[in-house]
């Protein structure tokens, strides 16, 4: 009994130490297999869809959410190519500056669809070429343009509807509804969107900190009157402002004005342009009286004024000036509660007839497609500054990364393109008029609102050859 207790004991240290063991093996949390990487590839091409250009009348509500751009795939699908071997021609009017990172992109197509021959002829002239050469034999499939040409162009059969090769919904998908709207003439859609150009707020950091700039039209009227007490010789915002059609722009919008539609109404006789007048005639108080484009350029460089209106032209100046400057959104109009409303110039890719005359019409289209996608967008955000139109490049974390690019972006998308109505030509000046005539007091603010809409409709008629 004895040798069987002894053997016990010493047994019994032996399952003691493999119990452990087995419990230690069971509470130990296994290695995790490390995901495979992610494939390379490349993005499928977006196809276009028809949503309708919106009522000029329509504004956004003050509540409106904003909108979300579609995030940046972090792989893409390889590209599919168009059928057979064909060569596409393309006019185009980029400037020398940045061309070679537009050039890349196509030296990419041409790799990518090898049985894709391109032609690429820059002319300067592009906006004044005649029907017969645009449409001759040795004539262009693809011209660039801006949405402001597209009814004078779409009227004179220069340019095709692209809606008979765009699928449904992709459009609303990939584009910002900005850009989808430039491009959009009587209920067609004309081009692909490309990129986007507008003006903001551009503020001094040396003289003014992000939080004490003006949010609405209201706080900025009070807080110009300050400044000036406090800086007898200086002045809290400036622009162009005195006889100046595209610069006041934003507030006749906000208020509610159509400054034209793709009928050619255009609606400052109203109480929506006595609004805007009103408050144009209160920035009298707070601005130079001769104010114009080189006079708040002068005070802005010389650190007379914190606060200027302009647009990405104007940042090389600054960089070169040394100028420590942040962008910020055009504030909220009071009397709406809207925000300023810029025009928006957006810069496209439209088809022309002879693309379908030469059957090269869906080789033209994905040729297209390839240059506003994505991917090519956040390269020439990258390399030229471009404001992107494409909802994934516009979110993409190296576009969000570029401070200038970024602050155009959301600006842009808070704006309204510029009509596309061939009669727009007819509006400028009688809006710069109208502008002077309250700035220097010629009239009471609401003639001179009125003289706008009668001298628009003159010269409206006066093109129509009424």
């Amino acid at each position: 009994m004895r040798k069987t207790v002894k053997r016990s004991y010493k047994i019994l240290p032996i399952l003691l130490v493999l119990i452990l063991v087995l419990i230690s093996a069971c509470g130990q949390k296994p290695t995790p297999t490390p995901a495979p990487p992610a494939a390379i590839l490349t993005q499928p091409p977006p196809s276009l869809a028809f949503t309708g250009t919106p009522e000029p009348t329509q504004l956004p509500t003050p509540t409106e959410a904003p909108e979300t751009p579609t995030p940046v795939p972090t792989a893409e699908l390889a590209w599919k190519c168009p059928a057979g071997n064909v060569t596409i021609s393309i006019w185009h009017s980029w400037p020398d500056q940045g061309l070679a990172t537009i050039q890349s992109i196509f030296d990419e197509y041409r790799q990518t669809c090898p049985n894709v021959e391109l032609q690429l002829q820059s002319r300067s002239d592009l906006a004044d070429v005649t029907k017969d050469e645009l449409l001759g034999d040795t004539g262009p499939d693809i011209i660039t343009q801006l949405n402001k040409d597209i009814g004078r162009l779409a009227e004179s059969q220069m340019i095709i509807p692209l809606d008979s090769y765009i699928e449904p919904d992709r459009l609303t998908q990939d584009y910002v509804s900005v850009a989808i709207s430039g491009v959009s003439y009587k209920d067609r859609i004309y081009g692909y969107p490309a990129s986007m150009e507008t003006i903001t707020m551009i503020y001094n950091k040396d003289l003014i900190s992000e939080d004490e700039l003006p949010v609405n039209t209201d706080d900025l009227l009070k807080k110009a009157t300050d400044w000036k007490s406090a800086h007898p010789e200086g002045y809290f915002f400036v622009y162009n402002t005195k006889n100046d059609a595209y610069f006041s722009a934003p507030w006749w919008q906000a208020a509610g004005v159509t400054i034209m539609d793709d009928q050619s109404n255009t609606t400052f006789k109203s109480d929506a342009g006595y609004t805007a007048g009103n408050f144009i005639s209160a920035l009298r108080k707070v601005m130079p009286e001769e104010i114009d484009y080189y006079v708040a350029d002068t005070l802005f460089k010389e650190g007379e004024a914190p606060i200027i209106v302009n647009g990405p032209w104007y940042i090389a100046e600054l960089e070169s000036a040394g100028i420590n400057f942040g962008l910020k959104t055009l504030p909220v109009f009071s009397p709406t509660g809207i925000p300023a409303m810029p025009l928006v110039d957006i810069k496209c890719l439209m088809m022309t007839p002879n693309a379908e005359q030469r059957n090269v019409a869906e080789a033209a289209i994905n040729l297209m497609q390839y240059y506003t996608r994505a991917a090519a967008q956040v390269e020439l955000a990258r390399a030229n500054r471009m404001v992107p139109t494409h909802k994934s490049a516009a979110n993409a974390p190296e576009v969000k990364a570029l401070p200038v690019v970024a602050a155009f972006e959301e600006q842009a998308a808070l704006g309204k393109p510029i009509p596309g109505s061939p009669f727009i030509g007819a509006m400028w000046d009688p809006i710069a008029r109208g502008v002077e005539c309250i700035w220097t007091g010629q009239s009471d603010v609401n003639t001179c609102v009125d003289n706008i809409q009668t001298l628009a409709e003159e010269n409206i008629a006066g093109m129509q050859g009424k």
